[in-house]
């Protein structure tokens, strides 16, 4: 909003965790000597109703970032640490946590879809390993996710559906959870499609970034990490003092 705008206060800023619950670190955004003491009264305020309101803005926000971001001007990962020499698969998800998940309901039970793809930077495939989550088992089942979980293998130029990993019995099958997903993402291939297209461009940067072109594409060869991954309960790289997995890992 313009600061300058007639009729309108001066604009003050502060920030809100919705996820912890908390103020956050000043950004450097704060002009005004009293923002930590109206970040912490505005928090004092807030109930579960305020909190979550403010995250569903949060989630509505970056998802919408996600969808139309330019890859090319994304900041790169510390090293490309997923990219292996056994051509591992990356999720989505994993790299953009708050990223839409391809979520469907059927018979009243509630299910995440987790899509993972190739970013080998001499891969051609146009495939996606689809791994169905149940959110709520229902039906004696204890909650917990065991392995195996139902996974299938979708070539979206093709249109190939391939069965990697079957439901457990008393589970729909593969065929009826895909088709139930479809319809409630009508442009689902589209979807997989350029999210492919994003974690291929961001990787290609990467291993551009972090080694010498032609061992990255010498025939045969593929990058190899140096750097350990980082742990989910170390300290962020980032200097902000949280746990990997309750900031930049999130």
């Amino acid at each position: 909003m313009d600061h300058d705008a007639p009729g309108r206060d001066e604009i003050r800023h502060f920030g809100l965790d919705p996820i912890e619950r908390t103020v956050t670190a000043d950004t450097g955004r704060n002009d005004f000597p009293y923002a930590p003491d109206l970040a912490k009264a505005t928090a004092a305020e807030f109930g579960d109703t305020e909190w979550l309101s403010v995250y569903e803005y949060l989630l509505v926000t970056k998802r919408n970032i996600i969808r139309t971001m330019d890859v090319a001007k994304v900041s790169l990962p510390a090293s490309p640490d997923v990219i292996t020499e056994d051509g591992s698969l990356v999720g989505f998800c994993e790299i953009f946590p708050f990223a839409d998940c391809f979520e469907v309901e059927l018979d009243g039970e509630q299910w995440a879809v987790d899509d993972q793809y190739c970013v080998m930077p001499d891969c051609n495939c146009r495939e996606v390993v689809l791994s169905f989550l149940n959110l709520h088992p229902s039906r004696g089942r204890s909650g917990i996710i065991h392995e195996p979980i139902p996974a299938a293998r979708y070539n979206y130029k093709r249109n190939k559906f391939t069965v990697e990993s079957k439901p457990t019995p008393g589970e729909p099958p593969l065929s009826t959870l895909f088709k139930a997903m479809r319809d409630a993402h009508p442009s689902f291939v589209q979807d997989v499609r350029h999210r492919h297209e994003q974690l291929k461009t961001l990787y290609l940067r990467t291993v551009i970034a972090n080694g010498p072109p032609d061992s990255v594409f010498a025939p045969g060869k593929t990058f190899r990490r140096d750097d350990p991954k980082i742990g989910r309960n170390e300290p962020c790289p980032c200097g902000s003092g949280r746990k990997y997995k309750k900031c930049c890992g999130r």
